[in-house]
């Protein structure tokens, strides 16, 4: 996995990488979540914009959001991100001394690809879930908890 990684040329093939060879850390979060009690639940990783991005997406496509919504939320990182990447490029030096993974480049081309390859590979959302352990039981949770998503105006 982590030689996979170092193969990857673009965010898309990192978020392919997340779905195809981390499949097994979905049910945990997802299993987190529905044991969380009612009302809000923070996600987040390191950036919270790649991991967090796909655990969003995974969600939001259960919750029956459309792709281009979910693309363009996860495009706001881009925003949200860029003065404390334009801070650590200041503290490194200069761009050259950063990782190119630390650039906050959330398109919304980048999810609208990750989403194809979870519904080309997987079948979408819901059955990408039920490979990574969880029950249908758990699915209907997640769904009914991510109701209240669902009336929000996309």
């Amino acid at each position: 996995v982590d030689e996979a990684m170092g193969q990857a040329q673009t965010w898309t093939d990192m978020y392919k990488i997340f779905l195809d060879d981390y499949l097994d850390s979905y049910a945990p979060i997802m299993r987190a979540i529905v044991a969380s009690p009612p009302g809000a639940v923070v996600i987040h990783c390191h950036a919270g914009k790649d991991r967090t991005g796909v655990v969003a997406a995974l969600l939001l496509s259960l919750a029956g959001v459309k792709e281009q919504a979910i693309a363009a939320d996860y495009a706001l990182s881009q925003e949200n991100l860029w003065p404390l990447y334009e801070q650590m490029v200041a503290e490194a030096g200069g761009e050259e001394n950063i990782s190119r993974w630390w650039k906050p480049d959330t398109v919304p081309e980048t999810m609208l690809a990750t989403l194809a390859h979870l519904n080309d590979q997987y079948g979408g959302a819901e059955t990408y879930l039920l490979d990574a352990g969880l029950t249908a039981m758990e699915i209907e949770h997640l769904k009914r908890a991510m109701q209240p998503v669902q009336k929000l105006q996309w």
